[in-house]
């Protein structure tokens, strides 16, 4: 039921929260559901529709949110996600322990999701060096340079997927791939983008290419998974075969198009009510679940094997079960003493000042 109309709780614009906490649900759908595509093309098709939004849109998010903390040169704010790439490591990996007996630990780079809170921390640095730069520019001119450093960044991307080298080792491939949308976010006026994306007509118009989006994903999905590694950001071209790889930067440009016409549909068909769970709970505790998700992940689907469970309640539609799966992981990770605990860490400067942080708007 909703509790409200245009804004949550704080004073917080509920629209930004409801599209996090959709994201929020869908990375751990996602999540769960990269376990069975080896064998399920519904799991292959969910994979695709996610993976072309879901990280780039909320990076995007990061960048307009963090552009404040930028400007105001907030490195308790910017070094919190250096902080919270540690929290997200040492949970992980001590989780994979005590379940798995795997100790997993890369201190500069891995496969896990952790990559995300370094990814903001790089971007927020490099923000800084952008912004000195572009601030030497006229008032006039300084569009047009914030233009060419995404085109660049843009450029660089298309150009790094030719060289395997660029991998995991600082999750370079990733920072590289993924900055041009964090960089659009941080140029982007938020009161604007929210104009832009209420008109009734452009609504419809976005309603209509996901619903056509999804049904792609879901009709040719076994064909198009060949360009996962586009879509997970880590990879060399070369992954997509001998065939295409020759393209890739094709490709890379293809994806990056896609990706910000269905991340723009999203913002535009998310309402504007604040509701008790996804504006209110997930919405604006989306770092407590993004950090505590995938050990109970790790818990729930593959230490308990639940999957075994649910083929015999439902054998013909198991998967569909996983959902309210996914439902219980959220609301487990985003109690508020969790998120409490996470803020607490990531902002060591208020054990000594005794002031109160904000939820993050990152």
């Amino acid at each position: 039921m909703g509790s409200g109309q245009g804004t949550s709780a704080g004073g917080r614009t509920a629209k930004w929260d409801n599209i996090r906490g959709i994201l929020m649900l869908l990375v751990v759908l996602a999540h769960i559901y990269n376990h069975y595509t080896k064998f399920s093309p519904a799991a292959r098709s969910l994979f695709l529709f996610v993976y072309t939004f879901h990280m780039p849109l909320f990076l995007f998010l990061s960048g307009m949110f963090g552009r404040k903390a930028v400007h105001r040169r907030d490195w308790g704010k910017i070094f919190s996600f250096f902080i919270l790439y540690w929290v997200i490591k040492l949970i992980t990996s001590g989780t994979n322990f005590v379940l798995f007996r795997r100790w997993n630990f890369r201190p500069l780079g891995d496969n896990g999701t952790c990559w995300y809170a370094w990814a903001v921390f790089v971007f927020m640095l490099l923000c800084i060096v952008l912004q000195l730069l572009t601030d030497k520019f006229s008032p006039e001119k300084r569009p047009a340079a914030k233009a060419a450093v995404l085109l660049l960044s843009c450029a660089l991307a298309c150009v790094s997927g030719r060289y395997a080298q660029i991998g995991d080792f600082l999750y370079a491939a990733r920072v590289i791939n993924f900055f041009p949308f964090f960089y659009l976010g941080y140029c982007t006026d938020r009161e604007k983008l929210l104009k832009a994306s209420d008109k009734g007509r452009v609504r419809i118009i976005s309603a209509v290419l996901l619903a056509f989006f999804a049904w792609v994903c879901y009709a040719f999905g076994d064909r198009l998974y060949v360009f996962r590694p586009l879509l997970a950001g880590r990879y060399p071209y070369a992954a997509l075969g001998e065939e295409r790889a020759g393209y890739g930067w094709m490709f890379r440009l293809g994806v990056y198009a896609l990706t910000v016409v269905i991340s723009f549909a999203l913002i535009c068909v998310v309402p504007k009510r604040s509701f008790a769970f996804l504006t209110q709970r997930v919405g604006q505790r989306t770092l407590s679940v993004y950090t505590f998700h995938y050990a109970l992940i790790s818990l729930i689907i593959e230490k308990t094997r639940i999957s075994q469970y649910l083929k015999v309640i439902w054998p013909e539609h198991w998967m569909l079960l996983l959902i309210p799966v996914t439902l219980l992981i959220v609301w487990m990770s985003s109690f508020q003493f969790l998120n409490t605990f996470l803020q607490w860490i990531m902002f060591p400067g208020r054990w000594f000042s005794g002031k109160k942080r904000q939820k993050s708007s990152v």
